[in-house]
């Protein structure tokens, strides 16, 4: 195990094997879309009233890290975890819902070969999503076998938020946000500490996550890469100088 600064440790796991241009196309799949005029929610300063940290984890409205395989599908599961976490918050139930729907279905994007979370909570505007139960994750992109006017969750809408550490704390207060991010090589290795923007600096960003909460240094930031990577499924990424470009391309949904 290699540690470095700020408790940062990266170890050999099951992706050591791999170059990183091979990892990231297999375990990333974010495809940005320049086209997209974003309407930010405009916030200048972080809300007086905001607590000193947040972790929807401890509330109960965040499902177990899931694994996104062999499947470039990242942006499914940052789409799905911000919205099962925001649904139970609004309903009092925690569903498990289906990542799958949206490789098959959601024909804006391209399943396997990547899409973007703005993209699929439009899509969601039209569609309703099913349970992961009623259709299972297969980690392969195949024909949707699925009448998507039928389900238990259907979007009004999502927002998009500023670009910047008061517009991510002050959207966290009401629930988990999907985020883009750059995932560079220290993240194929990572498994634990804090990751500053000299580690991870903003750039092109190729991977979709879910933030779950925060405290004074750092969002908590749930990944799609099973529980046995990082810490338990989860990386804390420093809130300073939009570390891996998390500020870039925040949204979430809304019903």
């Amino acid at each position: 195990m290699k540690e470095l600064g700020n408790d940062l440790r990266l170890e050999i796991n099951e992706y050591s094997d791999m170059s990183f241009s091979e990892f990231i196309k297999m375990k990333g799949g974010l495809i940005i879309d320049n086209s997209i005029e974003r309407e930010e929610l405009q916030h200048i300063d972080i809300i007086e009233d905001a607590p000193e940290s947040i972790d929807w984890r401890k509330k109960g409205v965040v499902n177990p890290v899931k694994d996104q395989g062999k499947c470039g599908s990242c942006w499914t599961f940052s789409t799905i975890g911000s919205i099962e976490s925001r649904w139970a918050i609004k309903s009092g139930h925690l569903l498990v819902l289906s990542e799958q729907e949206l490789v098959d279905c959601d024909d804006t994007d391209l399943g396997c070969y990547g899409g973007l979370m703005d993209h699929a909570f439009k899509w969601l505007e039209s569609h309703k999503l099913v349970s992961e139960s009623d259709y299972p994750y297969k980690g392969e992109t195949d024909s949707c076998s699925l009448d998507t006017s039928e389900g238990l969750v259907q979007l009004s809408g999502y927002k998009d938020i500023d670009k910047s550490d008061a517009g991510l704390i002050n959207a966290l207060q009401d629930g988990p946000i999907s985020v883009g991010v750059l995932a560079n090589d220290l993240w194929q290795s990572y498994s634990g500490g804090i990751v500053t923007i000299d580690d991870c600096p903003n750039g092109e960003l190729n991977h979709g996550v879910v933030v779950v909460g925060y405290d004074a240094n750092v969002y908590i930031v749930r990944n799609s890469w099973n529980s046995t990577w990082g810490e338990s499924g989860y990386i804390r990424l420093s809130r300073k100088d939009n570390t891996c470009g998390i500020w870039n391309t925040a949204s979430y949904p809304t019903f």
